[in-house]
């Protein structure tokens, strides 16, 4: 059932244009970017998350995702949801009931957590972290330690939650270099998302040190 409603989406999407053209900002880098978010909406109906291509293509020029569609009200409506997220469809629409839940999972929550264990702590130690897990969690379900698969989720070198890039064009890091050797990273950072962490320059932080916010 669900691949069938998919594909009906998809098949509409295909018929979909961009209306409201007169609408559309008269720069032609803000009318590309206004195409292809209301694009985007029009594929589901809503979108949940920023343009996948925003950071790359018109973050440098344009700023912030939702700077943008602010600037734009003609054609935009954001709605806050939990989490510090927000989805977005065209103007004068509400989105539809599923849009507006909690859309924080487990792993994201786990990577947070984890990502913050390592700013605070100038010599992170994964055991050290698990040990504070909840007695209760691990108890859930005849649980007695830790799921391998959790272990591996945090071990794992620190990924932009918002983009996916772990900062492979740049010099890499290992989990025990987090707070000594902060680097100013080619991730996206959001504020009015707050996936990303805040990352440092090596020059001007040392260990235990808070980051910079770029």
């Amino acid at each position: 059932m669900a691949k069938k409603l998919r594909k009906k989406r998809l098949l509409k999407s295909k018929k979909t244009k961009v209306s409201d053209i007169s609408h559309l900002p008269g720069d032609p880098l803000k009318r590309q970017a206004a195409e292809a978010i209301l694009q985007a909406i029009d594929e589901e109906g809503v979108l949940l998350e920023c343009l996948p291509s925003w950071h790359r293509r018109f973050k440098p020029k344009l700023g912030r995702f939702r700077k943008f569609l602010q600037t734009h009200p003609e054609l935009f409506h954001i709605t806050d949801i939990p989490g510090d997220c927000f989805v977005v469809c065209r103007a004068n629409r509400t989105p539809p009931s599923f849009a507006l839940k909690d859309r924080r999972r487990w792993r994201t929550a786990l990577k947070r957590a984890w990502f913050r264990y390592c700013k605070e702590e100038t010599m992170p130690n994964l055991e050290e972290f698990k040990r504070h897990l909840p007695v209760e969690a691990l108890e859930l379900g005849g649980q007695t330690a830790v799921p391998e698969a959790v272990a591996q989720e945090v071990a794992k070198k620190p990924r932009c939650l918002h983009c996916g890039s772990n900062g492979e064009q740049g010099p890499g890091w290992t989990r025990l270099e987090w707070t000594t050797e902060l680097r100013t990273a080619e991730l996206c950072y959001d504020v009015t998302r707050r996936d990303c962490l805040e990352f440092a320059r090596p020059s001007s932080v040392g260990a235990g040190a808070e980051p910079i916010a770029l």
